[in-house]
């Protein structure tokens, strides 16, 4: 992920040459506001961004965005509302997210 470019997801082969991109930035549907961190489902070949600002998980499968230029998600998971502060993610194999939080004083 980059910051300052028309996309967030740039896609390289083994030996670092270009592929593609995906995740424009912006507001309307399928755009990413500002992505905080991507995470790889190497079986499911799916990538994963969080949208910190939006507060929800952007679903790419890797085969959209290679077979379609300028791909943009329509699944996505939102954020629980109690964890505003998602500091980590693990994807279980059935699918289900973790979501932590920092402690905060009360």
């Amino acid at each position: 992920m980059t910051r300052g470019n028309k996309n967030q997801i740039h896609i390289y082969d083994t030996s670092f040459n270009y592929i593609c991109s995906a995740g424009p930035v912006g507001n309307g549907p399928g755009e990413v506001t500002n992505p905080f961190w991507g995470t790889i489902d190497k079986n499911s070949r799916i990538i994963w961004i969080h949208d910190q600002a939006r507060q929800r998980l952007l679903k790419y499968p890797l085969d959209s965005i290679l077979s379609k230029p300028g791909y943009r998600p329509n699944e996505f998971v939102n954020t629980p509302e109690k964890y505003p502060s998602m500091i980590a993610h693990q994807p279980f194999l059935d699918g289900f997210f973790s979501f932590l939080k920092a402690p905060k004083d009360d």
